[in-house]
């Protein structure tokens, strides 16, 4: 069933010629996570949506799907977002465009709040977006990211030769203003701490190898050997927490938590003076 959701829905993908085996088993994966955890006829919102093709495929599997974007990436194009537009419409999905709309007109007592491949974009925080996306769902409410590994076997490797780990300087260099490619990747103890200040009971925090359609037969099965041998090297990692009883996330840091960061910034700026 979810097979036939994914090719339903890849046969409309708007990228299917550059990107569209990438997704297929992203897609999957997600699908499987959500069915596990949520029966058909949950309502869930997908915030940073893109082309909607999550919620479409969760759409085609019995679930309320609300996309959120603001359309700002270089891509989104007008023709490219009628196209989004259009695809939502058959697909069933309610769209809330960012620049107009606020969070908050999604509507609320949502079942699961999903952030695929959008935190790594961020400039800042992702404190208040997450919380007001939060406070979307109902008491039993979660939240579902993933984001690419910023240890990943290709990173340390390029890093072990004096390359980097961040995107390609060209990329970087010539990337449309504003710049909207990776800024901060994850690891595990990232979403373990993300998780503590949200108040989120960690369902399931592992990482995942989600890019291997593009590798070669050769390169993909050494990847595959290292990955396994050495955990928290794949290129993706997945994190699905629920609202604890009583929820109650940490807005503000303790003072001892400020203290040490005011600390840390006097002491960057004294080794700059010295």
């Amino acid at each position: 069933m979810i097979e036939d959701a994914v090719s339903e829905v890849m046969r409309d993908y708007i990228f299917r010629d550059s990107t569209g085996d990438q997704k297929r088993p992203k897609l999957i994966e997600i699908a499987e996570l959500v069915t596990a955890n949520l029966p058909a006829g949950a309502k869930i919102v997908d915030f940073g949506s893109g082309y909607g093709d999550v919620p479409a495929v969760l759409s085609l599997l019995g679930y309320e799907c609300t996309a959120l974007d603001d359309f700002n990436d270089p891509w989104h194009t007008p023709e490219n977002v009628d196209k989004i537009l259009k695809f939502s419409e058959k697909y069933s999905i309610k769209r809330i465009d960012l620049n107009t709309q606020a969070m908050s007109d999604a509507g609320t007592n949502f079942d699961m709040v999903m952030i695929h491949d959008v935190l790594e974009h961020l400039h800042d925080s992702p404190r208040d977006i997450l919380l007001e996306l939060l406070q979307l769902t109902n008491d039993q409410g979660m939240l579902y990211a993933t984001v690419p590994n910023a240890g990943n076997i290709k990173k340390r490797a390029k890093l072990l030769f004096g390359g980097t780990n961040h995107p390609h300087y060209d990329h970087y260099y010539w990337h449309p203003h504003p710049y909207r490619g990776h800024v901060r990747e994850y690891v595990k103890g990232d979403f373990l701490r993300l998780a503590k200040w949200l108040d989120l009971t960690v369902v399931e925090l592992r990482d995942l190898n989600q890019m291997l359609p593009t590798l070669k037969p050769i390169p993909r099965l050494v990847w595959k050997g290292i990955s396994f041998a050495f955990p928290g090297c794949k290129d993706t990692w997945q994190f699905l927490g629920k609202k604890s009883s009583n929820w109650a996330p940490t807005t503000e840091a303790d003072s001892e938590t400020i203290a040490s960061r005011i600390s840390e910034m006097v002491r960057e700026v004294q080794d700059i003076r010295d």
